[in-house]
């Protein structure tokens, strides 16, 4: 039963019945429980030992949020309060009305301002509550206590909820490492391709334009038993780590996407011009400069929004960049999505092969990737070609495939493929066709039916567009964009240096705002300019520590010379 028919099922025995207080058994007869639903919420016999016990078993850790499920008439909450550090915030949620009631009743007076109750009609607002909590940095997990039985009557509404608010810390968390390792070298791309932008189209200036077949080639082991004849009869977007490889097949390749920041893909691109000179090149602003200039003339921009930061939602509001899309972590989910866009209607057929997110026994990629190109330089007689030792790393474990045989994958892998199966699983006409993968929860179909949808599809009228190159000449647009570009960086320039006076002159700097204090000021400039900070381990927040300053200053001159010398 979904969440939905849950709620329609509570909402009708709600206009029937409703909870009664009654005194409990024994030696606890002066004491109210709930009977509601043909049950009692609370034990008949001793209304306070289990959720005791829960309490007193659980360990709670500094900066957690103790998610509280049906407290009802709050047994408990006293002893919990008083167990947990400081540094926690308690929320509870209370499904159905009835009950919501009672416990809007029976909360105690001393904790109505420490504890926020919410019920299944503001679920939004918990959202937003939750987010906002994690994002102070304060908060690194969450914990789950159940104070009644109430949780029973809707388990799988409360397992949901609890999941969507792990799921909301767990993100942020790993978002905050991401950025730790990555954040800075992203920055610094960014302000580097914003010059190679100037005169370049951006996606979505190319949307709903292939009327064509469209394939999305990853670098698994199914792209090797997709057969050329079907590729070719489509309009082709490789991944990076894919291109040579189609290119080395005679296979006519028309976009690739980059994602990638880091110098390692550079080799992805080696001798590629050597086979064709017309590839488009889908690029993210946060992607490798260097791989950008290889395909110079030819790239079409796209943004993710790896993070929320002021500085990125500047470049929309400057109209330098024209939407962000979701950041979706791997490049076959960023191919996917582009080819989506691309195709000039829903009837479109968007196929995707080599989208493995797992691998066999020695063969981790396709044959002719970057990858299998590196073990086939390298191999000796006790170091064969095929990669067995990937099979036993750290992390990796065993799945079924689609076809039900036995792969390997990892954690991250696992996540792309569920990634993709949550973002992709109810758009039309988009197939599998690798033999091997995991299931991508879109159809999966045999070479044979792929061949009958391109069949049907170059019969419709759609067909009747044959040119695929979309790639245009400078238009008003990009002319308008350039001079949007050179004030950005003209903007940052006097900031940055403004900042840097700051720092270093305090109060008698040339650049000091008398109008309003001196940390005042440093904050709203450092407020709009996250990059500066977004690597440090505590950057989720502007600071005005001293310690915090001072790695600011650091930075300043790094990104200072990130900016053309012509500005």
């Amino acid at each position: 039963m979904t969440i939905s028919q849950t709620l329609a099922t509570n909402k009708s025995n709600e206009q029937t019945e409703k909870p009664l207080l009654v005194n409990a058994s024994g030696d606890f007869s002066n004491v109210k429980i709930v009977q509601y639903k043909n049950r009692f919420l609370y034990s008949k016999y001793n209304p306070f030992r289990t959720i005791f016990s829960v309490i007193q078993s659980t360990i709670f850790l500094e900066g957690s949020i103790i998610v509280v499920c049906a407290p009802c008439l709050w047994y408990g909450i006293a002893e919990l309060m008083q167990k947990i550090p400081k540094s926690c915030k308690i929320i509870a949620i209370q499904d159905d009305a009835e009950l919501f009631s009672i416990t809007q009743q029976w909360i105690p007076q001393e904790y109505t301002s420490e504890i926020k109750l919410y019920n299944t009609k503001n679920l939004l607002e918990l959202d937003n509550y939750i987010r906002s909590l994690v994002q102070t940095g304060m908060y690194k997990r969450a914990v789950r206590i159940d104070l009644s039985a109430g949780v029973q009557l809707n388990v799988q509404l409360y397992n949901a909820i609890f999941s969507g608010i792990q799921e909301i810390t767990n993100s942020f968390w790993m978002n905050r490492i991401t950025l730790v390792k990555m954040g800075r070298l992203f920055s610094k791309n960014i302000f580097q391709n914003l010059a190679l932008m100037e005169d370049a189209q951006q996606l979505s200036e190319v949307c709903n334009t292939i009327s064509k077949p469209i394939i999305v080639c990853g670098a698994g082991e199914s792209l090797d038993s997709t057969p050329k004849k079907l590729i070719e009869q489509c309009f082709v977007i490789a991944v990076d780590a894919a291109l040579i490889a189609l290119l080395k097949r005679n296979i006519h390749v028309d976009a690739v996407v980059s994602l990638e920041s880091q110098y390692v893909i550079q080799k992805a691109y080696i001798g590629v011009k050597e086979f064709q000179d017309d590839i488009i090149l889908f690029s993210d602003i946060a992607s490798r400069p260097s791989v950008i200039r290889s395909i110079k003339n030819r790239t079409i921009w796209f943004a993710s929004e790896y993070t929320q930061a002021e500085f990125l939602s500047n470049l929309k509001k400057s109209n330098i960049i024209d939407d962000f899309i979701q950041p979706l972590g791997s490049v076959g989910l960023a191919a996917t999505l582009i080819a989506i866009k691309l195709r000039k209607s829903q009837n479109v057929p968007v196929f995707v092969t080599g989208l493995d997110f797992s691998y066999s026994i020695g063969v981790t990629h396709a044959k002719g990737t970057p990858a299998h190109v590196a073990r086939l330089s390298t191999a000796q007689k006790l170091s064969p070609a095929e990669n067995y030792a990937a099979a036993f790393a750290p992390g990796v474990f065993s799945v079924k495939n689609k076809t039900k045989h036995i792969m390997m994958t990892s954690k991250s892998m696992k996540a792309y493929s569920e990634n993709f199966a949550a973002t992709f699983h109810d758009v039309n006409s988009l197939y599998d066709i690798g033999k091997t993968g995991l299931l991508l929860n879109i159809p999966f179909i045999t070479e044979a039916t792929a061949q009958e949808i391109i069949n049907a599809s170059c019969e419709s009228v759609y067909a009747n567009c044959p040119d695929t190159d979309i790639f245009n000449e400078i238009t008003a647009t990009t002319i308008s964009r350039k001079k949007k570009i050179a004030e950005f960086y003209r903007n940052e320039y006097e900031a940055l240096n403004t900042i840097k006076d700051l720092l270093i002159h305090g109060e008698n700097s040339r650049k000091r705002d008398c109008n309003m204090p001196l940390e005042a000021q440093l904050r709203n400039l450092l407020e709009q300019r996250e990059y500066l900070f977004l690597h440090f381990p505590d950057g989720y927040k502007v600071s005005t520590d001293i310690s915090f300053l001072k790695r600011v200053r650091a930075e300043i001159d790094f990104f200072l010379k990130q900016i053309p010398k012509h500005v």
